[in-house]
């Protein structure tokens, strides 16, 4: 590895541009769609639907027991 930064002529660490963001397929074009089409933008936990669906789903992939929606990470720490 160089011991010098690319941005002062070193070697990149990466040569592939970084792709778009955000990241999204259809999955979060559907996702959209259906808050759109619902008006159910918030109120988490009731009574919004798909925060309640989208916090077990989360919570089941980390292997938790339990998930909860937050408006941003400041608001999760405190």
């Amino acid at each position: 590895m160089s011991e010098t930064l690319a941005v002062d002529g070193g070697t990149p660490v990466r040569r592939k541009k970084w792709p778009q963001w955000p990241v999204h397929d259809e999955r979060e074009v559907e996702g959209l769609r259906t808050v759109v089409e619902t008006g159910n933008w918030g109120g988490f936990p009731s009574p919004n639907v798909e925060a309640a669906k989208f916090a077990q789903a989360f919570a089941a992939y980390h292997g938790a027991k339990y998930g909860t929606c937050t408006a941003s990470g400041t608001t999760a720490l405190e």
